[in-house]
């Protein structure tokens, strides 16, 4: 077993290499935004990276994609995953009411989302997914024809749109992408507002959610 410095696809990180049983394994810790806690009052989990709530009429899961690809790969601006789900009713998201604000109190909304769509999450990626699978080295969490000027302009033809489309409707359990006008700082925390949801026609209530800088170990076999 040995540790390693690496920058392959997101910031510096540590990884260690596990030789068993013939084939070996790395857990590499990147820096990324992980929840600071779940909002008194509400009932929820923190599981890395992501955190879970579960409240009287929809749960839902955030994470915020806060992390740097490496030299000479594609620019992503600062990205958040969100799944939204309710075992009975209609729900509709405002995709222009999920706002990030800095810790100098700038306030950003996005640029584009995807959604809605299914969700996906695996032990082998940093990121959790929205659409279609896409392994490459266990890190990509896109579309497979989906480009950074896609993610900042917008394209409809793969699903990407602009916010300004107002309030979308979907029944079950569904997820959604959404791009900032930032670049990933995962040295910096920030502050995520949901504030677009309704079920039923009734808004529902999410607390603010606060991110700090943090790191997750993630286990990568090759």
């Amino acid at each position: 077993m040995r540790n390693l410095l690496c920058n392959r696809v997101l910031r510096w990180c540590t990884v260690t290499i596990i030789i068993f049983g013939g084939g070996c394994f790395s857990m590499p810790s990147f820096q990324v935004s992980v929840p600071r806690e779940v909002p008194v009052g509400v009932k929820g989990k923190i599981s890395n990276e992501t955190i879970r709530l579960s409240l009287d009429t929809v749960a839902t899961t955030l994470q915020l994609q806060n992390f740097q690809n490496h030299p000479g790969g594609a620019a992503y601006p600062l990205a958040l995953w969100l799944e939204i789900g309710s075992t009975s009713g209609n729900l509709t998201l405002d995709p222009s009411q999920v706002i990030l604000t800095t810790n100098d109190g700038n306030t950003l909304r996005a640029l584009t989302f995807l959604g809605p769509s299914d969700a996906w999450q695996s032990p082998r990626a940093v990121a959790n997914g929205c659409g279609p699978r896409r392994y490459a080295m266990g890190w990509s969490i896109f579309k497979l024809d989906v480009s950074a000027d896609d993610v900042l302009h917008g394209n409809p033809y793969k699903g990407i749109r602009n916010p300004s489309v107002g309030p979308v409707p979907f029944e079950g359990t569904r997820c959604f992408l959404f791009w900032y006008d930032t670049d990933p700082s995962p040295d910096l925390p920030f502050i995520v507002s949901v504030r677009g949801i309704a079920r039923d026609g009734t808004a529902v209530i999410i607390p603010d959610l606060h991110f700090t800088p943090g790191t997750v170990r993630k286990t990568v076999i090759p």
